[in-house]
């Protein structure tokens, strides 16, 4: 049978996304020295002709990316660009020019450029708080903010307890189920409660998998995976696959 994909396209940019910032990586340092700094920051990943466009003032800097040099760079109001492969400072104190018709919800003047430069151009940007020195991703009209180490431990830990919970059940309806079918019994009931539970299985490994990746190097203890998770998950999408009539 063919396999059933479990993300959609969306959240799979927003996770690679995250992979970029995951502590450990150079380019959290450098966001990391600016948070630590309280001075705030505006940064965009990508240098396409696209976005090269939509910046004026400040100046070219064309130089190797390193965490201190971001830092530096920082220190002035405007944005920093970084190159696609975010192994180059392209160019620094840049104004950022987004068109009035993209909405925004956002209040503050940093943040409501990036969300707007994000939704016009489809790419990454970052945006670090001044006053609540925290660090937010805008990727098109997603956005997230980066937590704290202790609330992510705290959050990971409650997760897996809930995941390990959901994966049993899912266990017992597919064993139900599948004796059911051997009997020539099927109910709906046993049917759409096994999908249910395969549903809240997945959506438990996806919040625990992108805590992995805003732990990073931190998050040792929950890189093991349960066995019989992906087994089980497949198992579950398949049932979807062996009942649906058009």
């Amino acid at each position: 049978m063919q396999s059933i994909s479990t993300e959609n396209q969306k959240t799979r940019k927003l996770f690679a996304a995250l992979k970029l910032l995951s502590p450990g990586t150079c380019l959290r340092e450098g966001m990391d020295y600016i948070i630590q700094s309280k001075t705030g920051g505006l940064v965009v990943l990508g240098d396409t002709p696209e976005i090269l466009d939509l910046t004026e003032g400040g100046f070219r800097i064309n130089c190797p990316y390193t965490p201190t040099a971001l830092y530096e760079l920082s220190k002035m109001d405007g944005a920093i660009i970084l190159s696609e492969d975010i192994k180059r400072i392209v160019r620094a104190n840049v104004t950022l020019r987004t068109s009035p018709t993209i909405p925004s919800n956002e209040t503050g003047l940093r943040h409501r450029s990036a969300d707007k430069f994000a939704r016009q151009t489809e790419h990454s940007v970052l945006a670090v708080s001044r006053s609540r020195n925290t660090l937010t991703l805008y990727l098109k009209d997603q956005r997230y903010t980066f937590r704290e180490r202790p609330t992510l431990l705290a959050g990971a830990n409650q997760t897996m307890l809930v995941l390990t919970q959901h994966l049993k059940a899912l266990q017992n309806a597919v064993a139900i189920l599948n004796w059911a079918e051997l009997s020539g019994n099927v109910t709906l009931t046993e049917v759409v409660s096994a999908i249910q539970l395969c549903e809240r299985v997945r959506r438990a490994e996806q919040e625990l998998d992108r805590y992995r990746i805003e732990l990073g190097t931190q998050a040792q203890s929950l890189q093991s995976v349960i066995p019989e998770l992906t087994t089980e998950i497949e198992s579950g999408l398949l049932i979807i696959k062996d009942y649906y009539r058009q």
